[in-house]
């Protein structure tokens, strides 16, 4: 939120508290996923409401339990921003910190603890289950909430309630049975239900965005919190998604061709049905491709910004082949090599990275409309933007992608700069 000094800081603040106060009513509002007062507070896992404020009435895809999640973690961003800034809260409710945690950040923090053991939809609003993308960031929104609760001196219950949910999700997202990651594949799977009755492989870009939205990288203080973009499994399923939609969809024709690291249109998942108005073919979407390279910025900017060496794996040998010549006389090892900070093939493999990232943000360029204009999706054989008109998930996303962008560029040239 800082990296625009130029922003008009009191114009700002009241969008984001606009925000807040409409958020504070509806999850207040009795809905079709149940009210605010149940022992649940079920009604908080509603994932959609009319322009007008009022509860959407209509069949749909509820509860979601990715939505309270993200919203702790969207304010708890904005807090510390506040904070950052020294600025002093005004009297009014909503803006004071306290009462935003105690009115807003506490109800979705009670409503992610009583409810990640229950199977409910996804991001993509089309499955009931157990997803990766919301038990991750259902684990950095209490991890978010127990710092807010300390801050704002909660009951010493309730942190211990915050810890022990901490620690039983994190076991529950690392335990091999849940089903998350297996010895079969290299990538997650994002919802183990449907990979267990074969009815998709579990390759599924929610991965990167959970990833996404659970680390902060610039700060680097989220080892507590797994699967970071640096992970092996992250990386492959970019790598596996690539190798997939590459060949699936015919506007990739220039990517399949080629042998190195070469961004591709990237849809949600491989067995996609929804074409953005019904159910015929998927294709690619602005959101999963420009995910790709976010990930990928990252990747760059952590590793500069922590003066960390490159160490290639077992398990992230066929990532890192397509930006550097691996050895092949030592398969063996689980370290097969170590590229040092700041030799010349570290260098070299970082700046290949960026190369890889910059081509999905070129399939970008290649489907925007006039304007900048951006809807859901861009069709597979033609490239014609369909879907939602304008979908501010579109937007957000690009809007992040080139922000990394930019900070992982930055990273690098300051580094050229010292030497």
């Amino acid at each position: 939120m800082s990296d625009n000094p130029d922003l008009p800081s009191s114009a700002f603040r009241s969008t984001i508290e606009l925000y807040i106060e409409l958020n504070i009513r509806l999850q207040r509002l009795p809905n079709r996923s149940g009210i605010f007062n149940d022992e649940k507070r079920s009604g908080l896992g509603e994932p959609k409401f009319l322009p007008n404020g009022c509860s959407f009435e209509e069949p749909w895809g509820r509860p979601q339990s990715d939505g309270p999640a993200l919203r702790i973690l969207t304010v708890s961003s904005y807090l510390n921003y506040l904070k950052s800034l020294k600025e002093s809260n005004d009297n009014t409710d909503s803006r004071d910190a306290s009462s935003i945690y105690r009115r807003l950040i506490k109800p979705d923090l009670e409503y992610v603890m009583k409810n990640w053991r229950t199977e409910l939809f996804d991001l993509w609003e089309e499955i009931r289950s157990f997803h990766f993308f919301n038990a991750l960031v259902q684990l950095r929104s209490i991890k978010d909430g127990l710092a807010l609760a300390m801050e704002f001196e909660d009951s010493q219950e309730f942190l211990k309630t915050l810890r022990t949910n901490f620690k039983e999700l994190k076991e529950f997202i690392l335990d091999p049975s849940t089903g998350f990651y297996s010895r079969r594949v290299a990538h997650i799977i994002e919802t183990p239900s449907l990979a267990l009755r074969q009815e998709r492989s579990g390759l599924d870009a929610a991965v990167l965005l959970a990833s996404l939205h659970a680390h902060d990288t610039e700060v680097g203080v989220d080892d507590c919190i797994p699967f970071d973009i640096d992970e092996s499994h992250i990386l492959n399923t970019i790598t596996a998604m690539v190798a997939d939609m590459k060949n699936r969809y015919p506007i990739n024709k220039k990517a399949s061709e080629q042998k190195q690291h070469l961004g591709a249109a990237l849809g949600r998942y491989p067995e996609d049905v929804y074409d953005g108005y019904a159910s015929s073919e998927g294709n690619p979407w602005f959101i999963c491709t420009v995910s790709a390279s976010e990930v990928l910025y990252k990747l760059v900017f952590k590793k500069l910004h922590a003066k960390s060496d490159i160490v290639v794996t077992k398990d992230t040998r066929e990532f890192y082949s397509g930006v550097t010549k691996i050895p092949h006389r030592v398969n063996s090892n689980r370290e097969i090599m170590k590229l040092k900070y700041g030799s010349k093939q570290y260098n070299s493999a970082l700046y290949n990275i960026l190369e890889y990232s910059d081509s999905f943000m070129k399939c970008l360029k290649n489907h925007v409309g006039n304007g900048g204009h951006m809807l859901e999706q861009f069709n597979r054989n033609t490239g014609y933007m369909q879907g939602a008109n304008d979908l501010t998930w579109s937007y957000s996303s690009f809007v992040s992608g080139a922000r990394w962008r930019t900070k992982a560029y930055e990273m690098v040239r300051a580094i050229q700069k010292k030497k």
